[in-house]
């Protein structure tokens, strides 16, 4: 099973941070996580970083089609 977190803030502050710690949470435990986030973002560095499975797409904000699209391939 891989349990997917989608997170398409292109910021750095407590919601892409506690994305990161229940990431490395489900990890630890023997489970396969991934991030989905935005192209360039922080978190895509951060995760990495930290050994995390990083997927960028295109796109951020409340709507985008073409994330959307991306977010439907990898599911």
């Amino acid at each position: 099973m891989t349990l997917i977190q989608l997170n398409l803030s292109g910021a750095w502050g407590g919601m892409e941070m506690s994305t990161l710690k229940v990431a490395n949470y489900l990890k630890e435990r023997g489970h396969r996580s991934l991030i989905v986030t935005s192209r360039g973002a922080p978190l895509v560095k951060e995760g990495r970083a930290a050994g995390v499975e990083v997927l960028e797409i295109d796109g951020e904000g409340h709507f985008s089609p073409r994330a959307s699209w991306q977010l439907r391939g990898i599911l």
